[in-house]
């Protein structure tokens, strides 16, 4: 499969963006890092073949799994799910609390 693989509707699956994270850009995937969301966050989650906004409660652990293709966006995983944030959201509503070994 390469990195222009799109599901039979033609639109691109969750998990082929998954696949492909971080090989459509120069941004280097950040180390894995934890972080705690202060304000509940809202986050795109891939449901019948679209994208759902869907929020992340305050005091979650957020997870960081990589980039997305779209320079916007880290796939991030909480509460055993994965997910698409807006890396300002993360920065701007959420405070680190450590390595992935600490979360």
């Amino acid at each position: 499969m390469n990195r222009h693989s799109h599901s039979l509707a033609g639109q691109q699956t969750h998990a082929d963006r998954t696949r492909v994270a971080g090989r459509r850009h120069n941004r280097a995937a950040p180390g894995p890092i934890c972080y705690r969301a202060t304000i509940p966050i809202m986050v795109l989650a891939f449901k019948d073949n679209h994208d759902a906004a869907i929020t992340i409660p305050a005091d979650a652990i957020v997870e960081i799994v990589g980039p997305d293709r779209d320079d916007r966006f880290m796939i991030v995983r909480s509460r055993g799910e994965e997910f698409l944030a807006f890396e300002s959201d993360l920065k701007d509503l959420a405070h680190v609390i450590g390595p992935r070994a600490e979360c």
